[in-house]
């Protein structure tokens, strides 16, 4: 089946129909799957197939989401989440054209936004990646409210989320390197005090 589906999504160049998203927690969860051609193959269609050459018709969406929130709640494997996360991100790029659009850029974000608190390393670094990667290209905007979020972040959240936030500002810093005279306008001179605080290690002396 899977043989099947891969060699459909090369030659076929039509949209992706709602059915085929609803195989979407199966690719993310044998993707990891001890068999190596099982996970090769899934992992083709899910990067390759499904995300990187597909364009989905609006109908789809809403189809598309409930696969995303389900394969997220009730998947047992972190392993799963990661490779989700890896798969929005493509799967948003290669459709800007239909995910700008209405409230879609707000459900993605809640997509990341219950990742990126996952009690494994591994899936709060990749939700931190989406993040920044979204910021980077456009497709989020740095509000002031996303910003008051990542700045108390250390007060209210716990250690293991706060670490995947640290993760995040250390990501946008480097991405934004270049234009950093520019960009550091739009922080307040307490707001840039509180990033190089946690982004710097201290220095101690004896």
């Amino acid at each position: 089946m899977m043989q099947y589906l891969l060699w459909n999504f090369k030659a076929n160049f039509a949209v992706v129909r709602r059915s085929v998203f609803c195989l979407l927690p199966l690719l993310a969860h044998f993707e990891n799957d001890s068999d190596q051609e099982l996970a090769l193959l899934c992992y083709q269609n899910l990067h390759i197939g499904l995300s990187n050459s597909s364009y989905i018709i609006s109908s789809s969406h809403s189809t598309q989401n409930h696969s995303c929130f389900q394969t997220m709640h009730y998947s047992r494997s972190w392993k799963s989440k990661v490779s989700l996360l890896k798969f929005c991100q493509v799967l948003v790029f290669s459709n800007l054209f239909v995910f700008e659009n209405y409230d879609r850029p707000q459900k993605i974000l809640q997509l990341i936004n219950y990742l990126i608190t996952h009690p494994q390393v591994e899936v709060r670094l990749a939700a931190a990646e989406s993040i920044a990667g979204f910021i980077q290209c456009g497709y989020f905007s740095v509000s002031p409210s996303f910003i008051n979020f990542c700045e108390f972040a250390k007060k209210f959240l716990r250690k293991k989320s706060f670490l995947s936030l640290k993760e995040l500002l250390r990501e946008f810093r480097r991405t934004h390197q270049d234009n950093w005279d520019e960009h550091k306008k739009c922080f307040t001179f307490s707001q840039l005090k509180s990033i190089n605080n946690l982004l710097v290690s201290p220095n101690y002396y004896v």
